[in-house]
């Protein structure tokens, strides 16, 4: 018989990838498939992870989000998926596309996460029965939203934005 781990301090978060050059992160968080634990503090300095998370909510039953970015300075969040699947959809200015695939912990996993700095435009396209987890830097603000692509996207950003939607949603 094993003896059951103990922690004394929440195990530290792993980067699996750095997307747009730091500005968004693939990131492994502890603990196993069983538990999942997002705490500031176990973030890796380099991310400048906020050490406390004033909001936390859960996005259930939905097709698609609307595409947005927070400014610049405003929002940051980390989002993992506890069940279904969910493809999170990030642009930078210039219109280069990144996509990641969220999905839970199988057993002998641990969980990832997509951590998202303000100032990326993203959407996220939910399979049925998908509950995604949001932990968002601050309080909720309508104000720190930028939901015209226009008004985010260089030009020839934009352009390539209007290719890559019209591919994701058929429209």
């Amino acid at each position: 018989m094993s003896t059951p781990q103990v922690f004394v301090k929440t195990p530290a978060v792993r980067i699996i990838e750095t997307i747009f050059d730091g500005r968004a992160f693939l990131v492994e968080l502890p603990v196993d498939a069983h538990t999942v634990v997002v705490e500031g503090t176990s973030f890796p300095p380099e991310m400048n992870v906020p050490q406390t998370f004033p909001r936390v909510y859960s996005i259930v039953g939905k097709e698609l989000s609307g595409s947005h970015a927070h400014r610049t300075g405003t929002e940051d969040e980390t989002m993992y998926v506890v069940a279904g699947q969910a493809m999170v959809h990030l642009w930078d200015e210039s219109g280069k596309h990144a996509a990641v695939l969220l999905r839970p912990a199988s057993d002998g996993e641990k969980y990832w996460a997509l951590f998202i700095r303000s100032g990326v435009w993203h959407t996220v396209r939910y399979k049925p029965n998908t509950a995604l987890n949001v932990v968002a830097s601050v309080h909720y603000d309508r104000e720190y939203y930028v939901v015209d692509p226009a008004n985010y996207f260089t030009p020839a950003g934009h352009a390539l934005y209007l290719h890559d939607i019209i591919s994701l949603t058929g429209n």
